[in-house]
């Protein structure tokens, strides 16, 4: 004879959902938490609001917690880049794994250079956006000319453009 037993997930509210994965933050570190989605899937919830309450739970942190999450991310993405490293190096390799594992590099710096700038370890680049919005507009005049005198004809009849002017009005 079989036995169902109904699981109930009891959802927690926000604040007691924050308090977890902040526990959890403490416990394992925030380069070891599950995924996002593994998270959300745990607490009932979307990835995209697990995104948001680390969001959250991270700056509350004090200065000295945040440094050692810095720490934990920096010495990851060295790991990773040195991995990275033997990779393109490694005369054995084909070249097709090469140029992924550059792709990938040039990936983690770019990643790399984002997290030095989200703990202000480095001073945040223009945003190519920025930039791409600046226009210029040079107009280049040509100097005024006058118009040399006696163009037209004789010297009694016009003189200067004014002349010409009253005459083609006069008429």
């Amino acid at each position: 004879m079989e036995q169902t037993i109904k699981q109930v997930t009891v959802r927690l509210t926000r604040k007691e959902r924050l308090e977890k994965i902040r526990q959890q933050i403490v416990e394992v570190g925030l380069w070891n938490l599950p995924s996002y989605r593994a998270l959300g899937k745990e607490y009932s919830v979307t990835h995209a609001m697990i995104s948001k309450d680390i969001n959250k739970i991270v700056s509350t942190f004090d200065p000295s917690e945040l440094n050692k999450v810095f720490t934990e991310f920096y010495n990851a993405d060295k790991k990773s880049m040195n991995i990275l490293r033997e990779i393109i190096h490694e005369p054995n390799n084909d070249e097709e794994m090469k140029m992924k594992a550059i792709d990938l590099q040039l990936k983690l710096q770019k990643g790399v250079s984002e997290l030095l700038e989200s703990f202000a370890k480095k001073q945040k680049a223009i945003d190519r956006v920025q930039v791409e919005k600046v226009n210029y507009h040079i107009t280049i005049d040509k100097p005024y000319e006058e118009t040399p005198k006696n163009v037209t004809g004789p010297k009694d009849k016009l003189d200067t453009n004014e002349e010409a002017i009253s005459s083609v009005q006069d008429t």
